[in-house]
């Protein structure tokens, strides 16, 4: 008697009504003002409260984005205020991605891990897929281009604190301008958020699907079980939460769609 156990998820599962129509409009930011902002809420705060120093919640970012430049440094992602005091912020200078931490308690960072992305992977006016994902403790940080892994990347900072829980606003495309950061320039849709969970290479796998579909994250499917992580799924122009959270986020700085263009 065999005690190879099959995963009923790898095999006859059809995951085909899970695809997204392409029909979708993105968001176009102009790299001046541009921005999706939404009011402090701990869904989007990954302090990991009464426990040890150096432990955060796990969490994970995936989005798709098309740049205008490859020179610019422009922020993706943040919850922090235009200057310095942040939880935490995601952006690129030129063709390196940076993640950071920070905790504001002993004003450090406590995790900073920067990755260089061969211009093969992103090239400008181009669609790529862009998956982060941060486990709990140290520099434990992934990333993903077009679900390919950019490997351990280089770090910085202290390596240990924790992230503090403060009152700021959750910023998509937003600037910030005391780091020499500028707002997001170009095309951005399908901005997904997890809570409480660091994205594997099988999840990445599913939701990049070679690049020929957008799946749907609210439904567990395949390698991918995790819909009840999600906090945040922008999906259209409209910035509008499909998660089922509620978390509709307001567009500032006269932020536009951009007709019917998609990334697949």
């Amino acid at each position: 008697m065999s005690n190879i156990i099959i995963d009923p998820y790898r095999f006859g599962i059809d995951c085909s009504s899970n695809v997204i129509s392409c029909t979708i409009k993105p968001l176009s930011f102009d790299g001046t003002n541009d921005e999706l902002v939404l009011a402090d809420h701990d869904d989007f705060s990954f302090d990991a409260v009464n426990t040890a120093a150096n432990i955060n919640v796990a969490h994970s970012v995936c989005v798709y984005l098309n740049r205008d430049s490859l020179f610019n440094n422009e922020g993706i992602y943040r919850k922090a205020n235009s200057l310095n005091n942040m939880e935490y912020r995601v952006f690129f200078l030129g063709n390196d991605l940076y993640c950071d931490t920070y905790d504001t308690h002993v004003n450090t960072y406590s995790r900073r891990i920067f990755y260089n992305i061969s211009s093969s992977l992103m090239a400008v006016n181009t669609w790529f897929q862009l998956c982060v994902a941060f486990g709990t403790e140290g520099r434990e940080a992934s990333a993903w281009v077009n679900g390919i892994s950019l490997g351990a990347g280089s770090g910085g900072g202290s390596g240990s604190g924790d992230i503090e829980n403060l009152t700021m606003e959750f910023s998509i495309g937003g600037a910030m301008s005391n780091a020499g950061l500028n707002f997001y320039e170009g095309l951005l849709t399908q901005f997904m958020l997890w809570k409480d969970h660091k994205l594997t290479q099988d999840e990445v796998d599913y939701l990049y699907s070679s690049g020929t579909a957008l799946r749907n994250p609210t439904i567990d499917c395949g390698d991918y079980q995790i819909s009840n992580k999600l906090k945040l799924w922008v999906k259209d122009e409209t910035g509008n939460d499909y998660s089922g959270n509620s978390h509709h986020m307001t567009l500032t700085g006269g932020l536009t769609h951009a007709g019917s263009s998609s990334p697949c």
